[in-house]
């Protein structure tokens, strides 16, 4: 039986990734393809200029002569939100690991196999695990057939590209694994819903304030986000950052043994 849950949780989520790729891979394929020309992102960059830093930090941050160049655009249009987008996938996929066939009374059936809790578990988490990075590489095709088939993206640097596409995975598996976690602690699908939704949107926004007022509260406080050692921003820039990858897959691990450890010592259906 080993294998066998992750084969069918493959199988019953394949479809689900291939139309949420198609879906981000058009929207990235469309941010690429109307991408200004260098005298319209320099006037966006003068309008920039002209907000308050919070705005600026809302819409993706990063200094003003940056946001003048196509990858800039790229940022503030597409990578500077869309491990938002990425998060709602996780979020799906981690209420389907135990929360959404509870409610439908078929973990029943998962739990009837010869199979350990903890290892029933693993193996949902990791196949949704393999399904959010499909979704993520579905994107980058979207991006790159936009850049291929536009003569004038042709300048746009595809390291930067491939860096900031690998950066989105392992934030968006922390949010698999956090809702994971959340939905094996309060069982409630409907809190387990509110939690993540806060998490992440919260997260957001509490990064967003914290780079617009730094050496304030609001910026020690933005260390508690995700998006903070997201960072889409220096990441185009400045290549990836193993250290902030290395502490969200740590921690993404932390949560999803957590979760394995609660589902493992709770009644289920209760």
């Amino acid at each position: 039986m080993t294998g066998a849950v992750f084969m069918e949780t493959l199988r019953r989520g394949w479809r689900g990734m291939l139309w949420w790729g198609i879906g981000i891979g058009s929207l990235a394929f469309l941010v690429v393809i109307i991408v200004p020309n260098v005298e319209m992102l320099e006037q966006m960059a003068d309008l920039m200029e002209t907000l308050p830093p919070i705005l600026i930090q809302a819409l993706g941050g990063g200094d003003v002569e940056f946001m003048a160049t196509p990858e800039g655009y790229l940022t503030l249009q597409y990578f500077g939100y869309m491990l938002l987008v990425f998060g709602i996938y996780a979020v799906i996929g981690g209420l389907n690991v135990t929360a959404n066939d509870e409610e439908r009374g078929t973990m029943d059936i998962f739990l009837s196999l010869p199979i350990a809790r903890w290892r029933l578990i693993l193996e949902k988490f990791l196949a949704y695990s393999l399904l959010l990075i499909g979704v993520v590489l579905l994107s980058f095709v979207g991006m790159w057939l936009g850049i291929v088939i536009t003569p004038a993206q042709t300048d746009i640097d595809m390291g930067k590209i491939v860096a900031a596409t690998v950066n989105q995975i392992p934030g968006s598996l922390l949010v698999l694994a956090f809702t994971l976690f959340v939905t094996s602690l309060v069982r409630r699908r409907g809190l387990a819903i509110a939690i993540a939704a806060v998490f992440i949107v919260g997260g957001y926004f509490l990064d967003t304030l914290g780079r617009a007022a730094p050496d304030s509260i609001a910026e020690t406080l933005s260390y508690l986000s995700l998006f903070r050692y997201y960072d889409a921003v220096g990441v185009i820039q400045n290549g990836l950052n193993w250290g902030n990858i290395s502490l969200l897959l740590v921690v993404t691990a932390l949560l999803a043994a957590g979760g394995m450890w609660l589902f493992e010592r709770r009644d289920v259906g209760l």
